[in-house]
């Protein structure tokens, strides 16, 4: 009798430890809502209206609303609203992905192909999903699969049809492939080589916040290529580039500021 009451003791602490460990790998899928602490007095801090979105957000997405949880993988991936994640942006994306969201998808695309988020890096995975985006005529799916035939990731390169890609994505507003649109006329790929068309699209874009175009017409009028050399005009562009993230216009006014040739 008293092994008999051992192993059903036994039993029921195996099981509880199962349900614990169970609620613990559920609960490590949930983000937390923000609460901002005043460390002078302890009392929650009033939030920012970021803050207020992203609890908004996080409250839509846990009830299952795709967009919300685009949303919510976007400001993890840049860190609006709350701390840098790209873990939690991979799962967000998933979780839209899953329900079919052709920003999701494309999205989910791009961090396999750049292998974020803890996601070893799959070009082919990416190009799936991208395909699946593109089919919903998804700006973004657009864009991305443009991006694809354009350095030739998992697919064989081609210029032209990269181009067509960008344009559809640019019709439907998507402002970063109106930077793409300007390299290839900067570089000549695939059409005769074209600075005034290439600043026209830099310009576009640069007028959208894309950080690369900010930082080609920069770098465009600090080398002169299609307009006068004017460095004034080409730190005012940089410095836009490098506040929205151009890790490539820090770099160019760093070297500036080496040469003296800014203040």
């Amino acid at each position: 009798m008293p092994k008999l009451i051992t192993c059903i003791l036994l039993i029921f602490t195996m099981n509880a430890c199962k349900t614990t460990n169970s609620q613990t790998q559920t609960q490590t899928t949930i983000t937390p809502s923000i609460t901002t602490k005043n460390t002078l007095n302890n009392n929650p801090a009033p939030l920012t209206a970021k803050q207020k979105a992203f609890n908004l957000y996080l409250e839509a997405a846990q009830q299952g609303n795709a967009s919300a949880q685009v949303q919510l993988g976007y400001r993890y991936s840049r860190g609006i609203g709350i701390q840098k994640d790209d873990i939690q942006s991979v799962y967000w994306y998933r979780s839209a992905a899953q329900q079919g969201n052709p920003d999701g998808q494309a999205n989910l695309g791009n961090m396999y192909r750049n292998g974020r988020g803890g996601l070893i890096q799959d070009n082919i995975k990416a190009l799936e999903l991208i395909k699946l985006s593109v089919a919903q005529n998804n700006s973004k799916g657009l864009n991305e699969l443009g991006y694809m035939y354009l350095k030739g990731i998992a697919v064989e390169q081609d210029y032209e049809l990269a181009l067509e890609l960008f344009l559809k994505s640019a019709k439907k507003g998507n402002k970063n492939s109106l930077g793409q649109i300007g390299y290839i006329y900067y570089k000549g790929l695939g059409l005769q080589k074209s600075y005034p068309a290439a600043l026209s699209w830099f310009q576009k874009g640069a007028e959208k916040k894309d950080h690369y175009s900010q930082f080609m017409l920069g770098f465009t009028h600090y080398n002169g290529q299609g307009v006068t050399k004017d460095i004034e005009l080409a730190i005012f562009w940089l410095n836009r580039a490098a506040k929205n993230g151009s890790s490539a216009a820090k770099s160019k006014l760093a070297s500036m500021y080496d040469k003296g040739e800014i203040d």
